[in-house]
C-alpha cells in the first residue's frame, strides 16, 4: 500500500492529495484558459477472466488532464515531491507507462515551485531533457533530467524533442 504524505485540500469543489497538488492547479491549471479534468478515470487494463477466477481491471487516475481546442489531450499531469526516479513510486511508473502505450501520450510528473514547476517524463531509455546539475551537501554532482516551465503554452513533443547532454 502506498503511503500517502500529504494533507488533504479542499479548493473548487476539488479534493486534492497535497497542498503541491492543490497549488500546481492554482497557478498552472484553474486560469489556464483550457479545458481540464481532475482526477480522471483511465483504464489500463481491462477485468479478464483466468481460467476459475476473474482478475480485476487496472486503473490510472492521474491528477490533472488537459484539452486542446479539438478535445483531444494535451498534458497528462501527476504532481510529485520531486521529478527524479524516487518521487514516483515503481507502481506509478508502471502505471505511466501503460498510459502512455494505450492513450499515446506521456504522463508528465510535475512539482510545483512559486514561479515555475519541473517536468519530466519518466521511463525513457534515451535522455531527451536538458541536464540540470547541482551539488550535494557532501559535494557529490547530481545529473538530473527534466525541463522548467511557466505556463501550460507548451507541447509534449517539445519534451521528447530535447537533447540530451552527458
Amino acid at each position: 500500500m502506498m503511503k500517502h504524505y500529504g494533507r488533504k485540500v479542499k479548493l473548487d469543489g476539488y479534493t486534492f492529495d497535497s497542498v503541491k497538488e492543490a497549488s500546481f492547479y492554482a497557478a498552472y491549471i484553474k486560469n489556464s484558459g483550457k479545458e481540464y479534468a481532475v482526477h480522471p478515470q483511465y483504464e489500463l487494463l481491462p477485468i479478464f477472466d483466468a481460467g476459475m477466477v476473474r482478475v480485476g481491471a487496472i486503473y490510472y487516475h492521474p491528477d490533472f488532464v488537459v484539452y486542446g481546442p479539438d478535445k483531444s489531450i494535451e498534458h497528462v499531469y501527476d504532481v510529485k515531491t520531486s521529478v527524479d526516479y524516487k518521487g514516483a513510486d515503481p507502481s506509478a511508473q508502471l502505471r505511466f507507462k501503460l498510459f502512455w502505450r494505450k492513450y499515446g501520450i506521456p504522463v508528465e510528473v510535475v512539482t510545483p515551485y512559486r514561479s515555475y514547476f519541473k517536468t519530466r517524463i519518466l521511463g525513457t531509455t534515451t535522455k531527451v531533457q536538458p541536464m540540470h546539475q547541482r551539488l550535494k551537501k557532501n559535494g557529490d554532482v547530481v545529473k538530473d533530467y527534466y525541463d522548467i516551465k511557466t505556463s501550460l503554452d507548451y507541447s509534449v513533443e517539445d519534451l521528447l524533442g530535447g537533447i540530451a547532454n552527458g
